[in-house]
């Protein structure tokens, strides 16, 4: 019983999506990624979600050639970030959309995972959540 409390007690980050209210990531036609530097963890995670992006519609644009778009395609372009935050207890996967124009947060999709074994299993688990709310966040918008 004590070992249960523990292990549902061991991450302190809800794994969730949220969408900004009034936001619809159904309205962009693109998708632009922010470079992810420092963590070969981000770099797996980068690259699924590039790929879940093109599967699900979205046309990809570099993000040197983004700024240079005309308008009509920036207004349809979404920016994609991602980012961990590591403790010894916990490990954060975060994929936030934003409108490329305006910089107004559309959603984010967080995983979090923590049982504090191992440092690169908690980030493997926390990237594979983040990335399947991703999936689901996609599929919903398309």
């Amino acid at each position: 019983m004590v070992i249960t409390i523990a292990l549902l007690n061991s991450c302190y980050t809800p794994s969730e999506t949220i969408i900004t209210p009034g936001a619809d990531l159904g309205v962009y036609d693109y998708a632009t990624m922010l470079p992810v530097t420092g963590s070969a963890g981000l770099a797996r995670m980068e690259v699924k979600v590039y790929n879940a992006l093109s599967r699900n519609g979205f046309i990809m644009v570099g993000n040197k050639q983004a700024p240079l778009l005309a308008n009509k395609y920036k207004k349809r372009l979404v920016e994609v970030s991602l980012s961990i935050s590591q403790s010894s207890m916990e490990s954060v996967v975060s994929v936030t959309f934003y409108d490329f124009t305006t910089g107004r947060l559309i959603a984010n999709c967080t995983g979090a995972f923590g049982l504090g074994f191992s440092r690169e299993y908690d980030l493997m688990v926390a990237a594979d959540t983040a990335y399947s709310l991703v999936e689901s966040l996609l599929k919903q918008s398309k």
